[in-house]
């Protein structure tokens, strides 16, 4: 049984992973761009209120996110936030498109990172070109990627609520989930378990 998400009525969230110390400019741009081309990108700086506990409102729009952009810089593969936030993103089973801000040793990189192609950004770089090229890629097994959050969200749900019984998916809907897994696309990043099934 195929499943047949219904079309996006808004932008796919993206969650923007970069270090302030050397990227702010280049995470700035896109963020400008993402928006320009109806995508609902998320930036610390614009998103998080004075007094608010960032941490666990970070890992909600990671948790939240469509994809999770990370920005490689000398100062991003050496943050302790940004490696967390790369971390929660991969437990969690989320596409994650690497984008090269600034020249970068490649030995310094996180494993799960090295390993991944990126889209140069670096300044040297037609910047228009590579925004084309990320929207390209952002839209690329959209419909199928946009179920993620959904399905995590109901699991993590279901484990903060004390794993009751109430919160598993079943039924009707634990057969959606269950093909909707099955129609992974090749490049998708594969769901995990626990989204689908609410394994403990």
């Amino acid at each position: 049984m195929a499943v047949s998400p219904d079309p996006p009525t808004e932008g796919a969230r993206i969650f923007i992973s970069y270090s302030r110390r050397d990227c702010l400019e280049l995470a700035d741009a896109l963020f400008d761009g993402l928006t320009l081309a109806r995508f609902r990108p998320f930036l610390d700086r614009e998103g998080i209120s004075y007094g608010e506990k960032w941490r666990e409102r970070l890992s909600a729009e990671i948790e939240a996110a469509d994809t999770i952009l990370f920005v490689i810089s000398p100062a991003a593969v050496g943050s302790e936030i940004c490696e967390w936030e790369v971390a929660h993103a991969i437990e969690l089973g989320k596409r994650i498109v690497p984008v090269y801000g600034l020249d970068t040793d490649h030995a310094a990189m996180p494993q799960n990172l090295r390993d991944r192609n990126y889209i140069d950004f670096r300044p040297n770089q037609n910047r228009f070109a590579r925004l084309r090229e990320l929207d390209s890629t952002l839209r690329r097994d959209e419909a199928w990627i946009r179920q993620h959050p959904r399905l995590t969200e109901q699991a993590l749900l279901w484990r903060n609520t004390g794993a009751s019984d109430d919160g598993l998916l079943t039924g009707a809907r634990l057969r959606e989930a269950e093909a909707w897994a099955e129609t992974r696309p090749a490049e998708a990043p594969r769901a995990r378990g626990s989204s689908l099934r609410h394994d403990p």
